[in-house]
C-alpha cells in the first residue's frame, strides 16, 4: 500500500510497488546541454489498460517533475501524449537536477476501479481520487549540470555597447581588446537603454545579433590567419570555448546561407537563446497591452 501526502490511500502503479498484480509504467530520459539549454527527450512508456484509459479519456497525464534543491527550482511539465520534449534555461540550474517520472490525476475522479488491482484491496474495490493524486511512479533520473563546465552565462562581460559621436549613422564592432564594443550612433544608444529592460529580446536581436554574426564570421577568418592577433583577446577566448563545449569547431562555421547548424546566423541565435522567438513574444505583449488600453 503507497500513502500519497497522507490522505486517502488508493494502488498506484509503480515498479516498486505490488498495488497492481499486473501493468507497468516506465520512462526514458534523454538529455542534451547546448548553448546554455538543457534539453531533454522523454518517452513514457505505460502498460496498463485501465490507466491508458483514463489517458485518453483526459482525466489523467504524463507528468515530469524537474528539480534543482541547491539553487531552489522546481518545475513540472505535463503532457497527454507519450513524447515529450522539454527545454529549460541552464542558468537557472546547477549541479545535480533530479528528475522524477509520474501519471497524475488531471480531475477529481469518483469511484476509480480496475481490474488489476491487487485482491488485498477487496473484490471490486474503488477509490476517490482527487485532482493532482499520483496515479503512477516512474523512474527517478539524477543529471550533472556542472554549469561552470557545460554553461557560459556571463556574456555581459565580454559585449557593450557604446556611442561613436562621430559617425552618427554607423554601426560598428571593435573586436581589439578582451571586451566586445558595438559602436552606434547617440540616438541608437538612448533608444537600447530605454527598451533593455521592457524589450530585452528584441534590442539583443536588433543590436547583438547582427554584431556576432560578423564577429564569428572574422573568427573563421583569423583562424585561417592567427597572425592578426585577434585570438589573443578574452572574448576570442570565450566563444572558442562556448563553440567546442557545444561541438563546433572555429574551422566550421559557414558563412553561407543554409539549414547546418554551424552556419553562422544559427549560431548567434543559439549563442543568445534564440532572441528572435522570444522577441515576437515582446511584440505580441506590446500589441495586446495596446489594445487593452484603447
Amino acid at each position: 500500500m503507497r500513502l500519497n501526502k497522507g490522505l486517502t490511500p488508493y494502488p498506484v502503479l509503480s515498479s516498486m510497488d505490488d498495488d497492481y498484480v499486473r501493468g507497468s509504467f516506465r520512462a526514458e530520459v534523454q538529455e542534451d546541454i547546448t548553448f546554455g539549454q538543457l534539453k531533454l527527450s522523454i518517452d513514457y512508456m505505460l502498460d496498463e489498460p485501465g490507466l491508458q484509459r483514463l489517458l485518453t479519456q483526459g482525466k489523467a497525464s504524463y507528468v515530469t517533475h524537474v528539480e534543482c534543491s541547491l539553487v531552489g527550482y522546481r518545475q513540472i511539465f505535463s503532457s497527454k501524449d507519450s513524447h515529450e520534449d522539454v527545454t529549460i534555461d541552464a542558468g537557472n540550474l546547477t549541479n545535480e537536477v533530479e528528475i522524477s517520472t509520474y501519471i497524475v490525476a488531471t480531475e477529481n475522479i469518483q469511484g476509480y476501479h480496475n481490474e488489476q488491482f491487487n485482491v488485498g484491496f477487496g473484490k471490486d474495490a474503488s477509490f476517490d481520487i482527487w485532482k493532482g493524486g499520483i496515479l503512477a511512479i516512474g523512474p527517478e533520473y539524477t543529471i550533472d549540470i556542472n554549469r561552470d563546465g557545460k554553461n557560459y552565462d556571463k556574456m555581459a562581460d565580454i559585449l557593450a555597447i557604446a556611442v561613436d559621436e562621430g559617425n552618427p549613422g554607423d554601426v560598428w564592432v571593435d573586436t581589439e581588446g578582451d571586451c566586445l564594443r558595438l559602436f552606434v550612433s547617440r540616438d541608437l544608444f538612448n533608444v537600447y537603454h530605454r527598451h533593455k529592460a521592457s524589450d530585452r529580446y528584441m534590442m539583443i536581436q536588433t543590436f547583438f545579433v547582427p554584431a556576432i554574426m560578423e564577429v564569428l564570421m572574422d573568427m573563421k577568418e583569423v583562424d585561417k590567419d592567427s597572425g592578426e592577433g585577434m585570438d589573443s583577446y578574452r572574448w576570442y577566448g570565450v566563444f572558442k570555448k562556448l563553440l567546442e563545449q557545444n561541438g563546433i569547431d572555429i574551422e566550421d562555421i559557414q558563412l553561407g546561407t543554409g539549414s547546418s547548424k554551424k552556419n553562422v546566423g544559427r549560431l548567434a541565435q543559439q549563442i543568445f537563446k534564440y532572441p528572435l522567438l522570444h522577441a515576437m513574444d515582446e511584440l505580441e505583449r506590446a500589441e495586446r497591452d495596446g489594445g487593452d488600453d484603447e
